[in-house]
């Protein structure tokens, strides 16, 4: 089968979900990976070239770029630019992770006969800041996507109840991790007599920084309890700006590393934390920091957003403010038996998270859809 996937990200920016489906789809079908396009305005994290992620056989990666800044014009641009690609190559199930920027390739799709599949792994009305782009991408574009699609695949149950008022054929398969990938190495550099507390992931609207500043305040006594922070996106500057102000010895921060880097860092860290604000955007997150975290043994604190509950109850230590983390942090520093039942935990329980098994899940969906008259 061939099939060309929208992209949510560039290929070669932050690794994540729909790269690792283009993997694993990519071992039985064509797959042609269709990038967003580049604006000229700021760059998310998504539209940056971080690394250089290596292209499986069987898959094509085309690159999108355009002077038009991030508004009206660029939407339009983009839906065209899509049509164009459908156009230009031939295709049996388009899979888009877009709606505000992927109706009009959806509309397409099925005048064309061809199978469609929304990849709804975010609230995505959730990441537009002006309000106009946020009601329509809520009530207009989503749902219209929604139930144009043969099918809606979820990340998050949350996800999940919000599009199935639009379309009855809606799956929920979790994030997850390529345990082949992360093996628990020895780091790279020097962490000697420090108990390190990590972060690895995107610095957006997500994370409570008033949380980990407290809590790094409250620990700055404890010279032998270090925090690591290691990523980028639109709030990392602001991080770093703040911790340069403080000036304070106990936090580290790390820019954006390539994807290759990721284990050994974090084989680095003796716990590692989840610092998400409770929201309706985080409510809908399934989070492949924690299966990255499990697979390398770590012991994981997290706040108590609604999916992670599901996922990790009584798998992980909740802590939603920063006495909670403070006290959460020691507990795990000061009880090594402790550690260890977290990481057995949670090495066990990312088993079943390995996305060589929640790919046979999506190779099994599409080869159904493939086979259906939907």
């Amino acid at each position: 089968m061939k099939i060309i996937i929208l992209g949510p990200v560039l290929w070669d920016s932050i690794w994540g979900h729909s790269q690792e489906l283009t993997r694993i789809l990519s071992e039985d079908h064509e797959i042609t990976f269709l990038e967003p396009i580049v604006h000229s305005s700021n760059l998310s994290l998504s539209f940056q070239r971080t690394s250089k992620n290596r292209i499986p056989k069987n898959v094509q990666v085309i690159q999108r770029n355009t002077n038009f800044g991030l508004n009206l014009f660029y939407g339009i641009y983009g839906e065209l630019s899509n049509i164009f690609y459908l156009i230009k190559n031939d295709y049996d199930l388009f899979i888009t992770y877009y709606t505000t920027c992927g109706l009009l390739a959806t509309l397409f799709s099925r005048l064309m006969g061809k199978k469609v599949i929304l990849m709804y792994v975010d609230d995505l009305a959730e990441w537009y800041e002006p309000k106009i782009a946020k009601i329509l991408t809520k009530h207009v574009f989503t749902p219209l996507v929604t139930k144009c699609s043969n099918l809606t695949i979820t990340t998050a149950h949350k996800l999940e109840e919000s599009v199935k008022s639009y379309n009855k054929h809606v799956e929920c398969i979790p994030n997850g991790v390529n345990l082949s990938f992360f093996q628990n190495e020895e780091g790279s550099f020097n962490s000697i007599n420090k108990f390190i507390v990590g972060f690895i992931g995107s610095f957006g609207s997500r994370i409570n920084y008033e949380m980990l500043f407290e809590t790094a305040k409250l620990l700055k006594s404890n010279k032998d309890i270090k925090f690591l922070f290691v990523g980028g996106g639109e709030g990392f500057d602001y991080f770093n700006d703040a911790v340069n102000e403080l000036n304070w010895d106990n936090i580290q921060l790390l820019g954006v590393v390539p994807h290759s880097e990721v284990p050994n860092i974090l084989s680095e860290m003796d716990i590692c934390i989840i610092p998400f604000k409770i929201n309706r955007l985080t409510d809908c997150i399934c989070p492949v920091k924690l299966f990255e975290y499990w697979a390398m043994e770590k012991p994981v604190i997290s706040t108590s957003f609604y999916e992670i509950k599901i996922i990790a109850k009584d798998k992980v230590i909740f802590a939603d403010n920063s006495e909670e983390l403070m006290n959460a942090i020691l507990a795990l520093k000061n009880n090594e038996q402790l550690r260890r039942k977290y990481a057995d935990i949670g090495i066990q329980e990312v088993k079943k998270y390995d996305w060589n098994v929640l790919g046979d899940k999506y190779l099994k969906i599409i080869s159904k859809l493939n086979e259906s008259k939907l």
